[in-house]
């Protein structure tokens, strides 16, 4: 039993310092952005983090053994055009013991810390345990197929060409559950209100 335990505690920690290890590598990018000061920041994405958990937790008790461990689990993609918003949505994540992963702009995939890109996809894709992968709503709102996600946030108001784009990376040829698009505005006034909206898989 104490093997057990030891082995259960290592796993976790080696997950929180994959975590760790990408939010750092993704605030490294971020510095070089122009971030908009915003104010309240953290209360609002605190918001959007509570729903996600909430989310997440709604499939806590299937315990159906004939359905794959991606489909059975919800995922969830979080769209901004920032990157300040994900990284400290990150923080969240962390602090509740949900694994994420970031997403990196494709246009450089091969160099530097971008290297990576198809392994952090194939690990929110295969590993059940990566439930959340956050993305830049436009560099990374098109060319990528993620059928696992049946839960996308769009973190800003979008113009609607990003923002079907965004939708599509879950919503497309494959899906086989219902797509759940919340919208909310994290930019503007005091708690974000959440407008969710459902897309049926009929694909």
């Amino acid at each position: 039993d104490q093997v057990k335990e030891l082995k259960t505690t290592l796993n976790s920690s080696m997950a929180n310092c994959i975590n760790l290890k990408h939010q750092l590598e993704f605030a490294l990018e971020a510095g070089r952005e122009k971030i908009p000061r915003l104010d309240s920041f953290g209360t609002k994405l605190s918001s959007v983090a509570t729903k996600i958990l909430e989310i997440l937790k709604q499939d806590a008790n299937n315990d159906d053994d004939d359905v794959p461990p991606t489909e059975l689990r919800n995922k969830v993609l979080v769209f901004s055009k920032w990157s300040e918003p994900l990284i400290q949505l990150s923080v969240f994540l962390l602090e509740n013991g949900i694994q994420f992963r970031f997403g990196k702009d494709a246009g450089v995939e091969g160099r530097g810390p971008h290297a990576n890109l198809a392994q952090r996809l194939a690990q929110f894709r295969d590993d059940p345990e990566v439930r959340v992968l956050m993305l830049n709503s436009h560099s990374q709102s098109t060319g990528l197929t993620l059928t696992q996600a049946n839960h996308v946030f769009l973190l800003e108001d979008l113009d609607t060409a990003h923002e079907l784009q965004a939708i599509g990376r879950a919503h497309r040829i494959g899906q086989t559950r219902t797509t759940h698009i919340w919208k909310c505005d994290i930019l503007h006034g005091e708690v974000p209100s959440f407008d969710e909206a459902v897309a049926v898989a009929d694909l």
